[in-house]
């Protein structure tokens, strides 16, 4: 039977994993011309500005991204109004009309406005049961035969409750896990899906406020699997440090993906008996360590200096020996059993 004396301490903190969902925006969608992310439409056949989208050329469309229908239930209330600015000019022929799609399904059609001949606005309330988790699109499209009529959404005109924006992490994160080995740090983490990922970092700080670059690896680009990365810190701060996971782009935009702290308090010398075999094993993290071993009566049974990891006394006989360690650091005396 093995007995461990002083053996190597690990203190592992904030074991807890983090996941990675997609980042949910607002729980009211609000069309907005100065952020892209809220709207896509053809520049060919419209105007837009940080204010307004306007058709200029006979027939246009503007576009909702993919909405998640939010909230607790399985019945949650999607209501949505929406403001349409006439020219004084348009004709009955000239139309709006806005139609929606559920979880990628065929269009419907909600509501058709009419030009009448005045300036003026149009505006609509619309109410949806559905259930959370559900996928919402809007298409809104306008149609006018003359370049001196407009059909025309102000910023803030189009909103809807209950629902968010989608908006794709670089990469889906599984676990970020880290561990000591010896003297040493190890890192490992997962990826469940890559997007246009270029590279990750491995930064360490003391402070978890000032972080130094120690390790980057390469991303897969894009992938759809499940992929494994691992490293090594050879050199690690002792005591409390912090390591932080930041992903980078292919464009340069980074995400900071997780920070865990360890603790790296690992015994500078260990030591192990083994029963079976008689003998008494030294580990070492110095280089230049001085041994002796005495037997109860104060006899000198072993004298010697190592530069390396281990050192081992065997064929030794049952009883209570007294080891000495000794460098320019180091002067202890410990009690060691062999039975």
């Amino acid at each position: 039977m093995k007995t461990a004396i002083n053996i190597i301490s690990k203190i592992l903190i904030g074991a807890a994993f983090l996941f990675f969902s997609p980042i949910l925006k607002s729980q009211t969608y609000t069309m907005d011309f100065s952020d892209p992310t809220t709207f896509s439409t053809d520049p060919t056949c419209s105007e837009v500005t940080p204010d307004h989208w306007k058709v200029k050329n006979d027939y246009c469309t503007v576009s909702t991204p993919v909405l998640t229908v939010t909230g607790t239930g399985s019945s949650i209330n999607v209501a949505y109004v929406l403001r349409v600015n006439q020219s004084g000019n348009l004709e009955y022929n000239d139309t709006v009309f806005v139609q929606h799609s559920v979880n990628g399904g065929a269009p419907v059609l909600d509501t058709i406005f009419h030009g009448d001949g005045k300036a003026g606005v149009f505006s609509v309330t619309k109410n949806y049961t559905l259930a959370s988790g559900n996928t919402i699109i809007f298409d809104i499209s306008g149609t006018n035969n003359d370049p001196n009529e407009f059909w025309q959404i102000k910023k803030g005109d189009f909103t809807i409750e209950n629902v968010t924006i989608n908006t794709p992490q670089p990469i889906e994160a599984g676990e970020f896990n880290i561990s000591t080995v010896l003297n040493y740090v190890i890192l490992e983490w997962s990826t469940y899906t890559e997007t246009n990922n270029d590279y990750f970092t491995i930064e360490r700080s003391k402070d978890c406020i000032s972080f130094e670059p120690v390790i980057t690896i390469d991303g897969a680009g894009n992938s759809n699997e499940l992929l494994y990365y691992s490293a090594v810190d050879q050199d690690p701060y002792q005591g409390a440090s912090y390591y932080r996971l930041k992903q980078t782009d292919f464009d340069g935009k980074y995400e900071i993906v997780s920070i865990k702290s360890i603790r790296t308090d690992t015994k500078d010398v260990n030591i192990l008996t083994d029963d079976n075999s008689n003998s008494i094993t030294v580990y070492s993290n110095y280089c230049d360590l001085t041994v002796k071993l005495y037997d109860i009566q104060g006899n000198l049974i072993a004298n010697t200096r190592f530069d390396s990891k281990m050192f081992q006394i065997s064929n030794l006989a049952h009883g209570i020996y007294l080891l000495t360690l000794n460098n320019s650091k180091l002067n202890e005396t410990k009690k060691v059993v062999i039975k």
